[in-house]
Formats: structure tokens, sequence, C-alpha cells
């Protein structure tokens, strides 16, 4: 009878000679998972760097429209005493409260309709902007405030504010989403309220042209 003959096993010296062999082929796979970590680690990088430029592109066009919109409205109120300035992105348009309202109130004065025409019409123009309106007051409720609602500065100054939204919106056509309101009351001099010219200056409203978030395009 024949007997099969078993392959030789592999003498010892031989397994020690394809050692180096395979501590190799480990060596380069330790090297390979270093090189995909780290290429991770740029992907991430790179992506980072990508949301970040993403994000100031988004303020190219309101940092570009800053300056027509600056130029535009002070040329419009050149000869009123309404004043315009910009505080980077945001233009700030400045009037006294008596040159809006009547009596200390928040009826709106006549000569109020070209100022609110002319803002509605900016913000026509210009739908890269939203817009703030904020009420200040000085230190005093005006004579009979008490009697038509207003407790204190902070109501009669949001009441004002208020009611130049509203005039906007219904008025002008302004998109209600468009507008917010603040009332600061007294709680922001900007001059002294110890005379009356002080006092005269602290009344006033702040008509601020706000960059408006950017719609993000639907996935």
């Amino acid at each position: 009878m024949l007997h099969k003959m078993r392959p030789a096993l592999p003498s010892l010296p031989s397994l020690l000679a394809l050692a180096p062999l395979a501590l190799g082929a480990c060596a380069g796979l330790s090297e390979q998972r270093a090189l995909v970590s780290a290429l991770d680690r740029e992907v991430l990088a790179l992506k980072v760097q990508n949301e970040l430029l993403t994000e100031r592109l988004k303020t190219c066009a309101t940092d570009t429209a800053a300056p027509t919109l600056y130029a535009e409205l002070h040329q419009l109120f050149s000869d009123t005493e309404l004043s315009v300035t910009r505080e980077g992105a945001v233009v700030v348009l400045l009037a006294p409260s008596r040159a809006l309202f009547l009596d200390g109130g928040v009826k709106l004065h006549p000569d109020s309709a070209r100022t609110l025409d002319l803002v509605a019409t900016s913000l026509s123009l210009h739908p890269e902007f939203n817009l703030l309106i904020v009420s200040h007051t000085d230190d005093k409720l005006p004579p009979g405030s008490q009697g038509k609602g207003f407790p204190s500065v902070w109501e009669l100054s949001a009441a004002r504010a208020a009611a130049l939204a509203r005039a906007l919106s219904e008025t002008y056509g302004v998109p209600p989403e468009r507008l917010t309101i603040a009332g600061q009351g007294g709680f922001s001099p900007i001059a002294d309220n110890s005379t009356p010219e002080g006092r005269e200056q602290n009344r006033r409203v702040e008509l601020r042209f706000v960059p408006a978030p950017r719609q993000e395009p639907s996935p």
C-alpha cells in the first residue's frame, strides 16, 4: 500500500527568515493608518476654513451695500434736521422726536410723512437691509403722558417706536417682518438732561438699517 507523503513543514530557520517581511508589512500598515489620520485632520481643517470663508462671503454684499445706502440717505436728508451715520454695515438715520411726533405723545407729525416715505422707499430698493426702530426720551415724561397710559418713559418710547412701525407697514407697505422696534426710554442719553438743550437732544429716534439675515438655499 502506498502512503501519501505529508508536505514538509517549514523549518524554524525559514520561519525566522520570513519574520522581517511580516513585520515590514505591519509597519507599512501603521504608516498608512498614520497617513489616513493626517489626511482626515487636513480635511477637517479645510472644512472649517470653507465654513469661515462662506460666512465672510455672506457679508460681502452688505459691506458693499452699506456705503451705497449711506450715500443715498445722506443726499435725501441733507436739507433736513435728520442726520445719517454709519456703524460698520449698519446705516443710522437719526431724527429728533419733534420731527416725527406731535405734543410729546405718539401721534405722528404731518411732516413725518416725507421721512417715512423715503425710509420705505429705501427699504424697497435695498432688500438686503431690515429696519430697527429705536425710540429714546429724556428722563421725564411729558405733561399729561401718565393720563394717556404711559406710566414711564419706557412705555412712551416703546409706543412711539410701534407707531412708526405701524405707519411704515400699513401706510407705506413695508413688510412687518422687516421691522423691529425698541423703546430705550431715557436710559441711553447722549446729552445732559439738566439743560433744555440736552433734554431736546435726548428725545430722538434711531432708524437703523441693519443687514437682513441671509436665506439659506433649500437643499
